[in-house]
């Protein structure tokens, strides 16, 4: 029988596996549009992911359709990428990288380490999903490794 209490743990449980499984290697959210990551090899990461600040950006759909007004204009996900862009709306794509609330992370600061060092080798990938666990120790590691400020406020803000 499911009591208050029994309710509580078992929700506070899910709270707690939930965000686990998302941050596993292999996690691929589902997207609102196929989107190959080894077919746009040739092109800069930053031409599709401009502005490395505190967060990364994603070109708008309008950005895509500098290349998709003639390219592939056939396939069904570039007729809906298109109205994407007609309409100025964002896609809305899934995050496949999170970061804890208790963390804090620049791409600005990390702009000359390669892309794939966090994210594994995209541009060989079909579909995109998490190929690295960014743990503390993944993190620390690399600043050990590359001399890069490994005090704990570096990553983590003081409040």
């Amino acid at each position: 029988m499911w009591t208050v209490p029994r309710l509580l743990a078992a929700a506070g449980a899910l709270l707690i596996v939930i965000p686990a499984a998302a941050q596993e290697p292999g996690y691929a959210p589902p997207q609102p549009l196929p989107f190959r990551h080894d077919q746009h090899a040739a092109s800069p990461c930053a031409l599709c992911h401009p502005g490395a600040g505190a967060r990364m950006g994603i070109a708008p759909a309008a950005e895509c359709m500098r290349c998709h007004r003639v390219t592939a204009t056939d396939r069904p996900s570039i007729r809906k990428l298109a109205e994407f862009a007609r309409t100025g709306r964002p896609v809305p794509w899934e995050p496949v990288y999170f970061l804890p609330d208790f963390a804090r992370f620049s791409h600005r600061r990390h702009r000359k380490t390669a892309c794939s060092r966090c994210h594994g080798p995209v541009s060989r990938r079909a579909a995109l999903g998490r190929d690295v666990q960014l743990t503390m120790a993944f993190c620390r590691d690399c600043h050990i490794e590359t001399n890069a400020k490994s005090y704990c406020g570096a990553c983590h803000p003081v409040k």
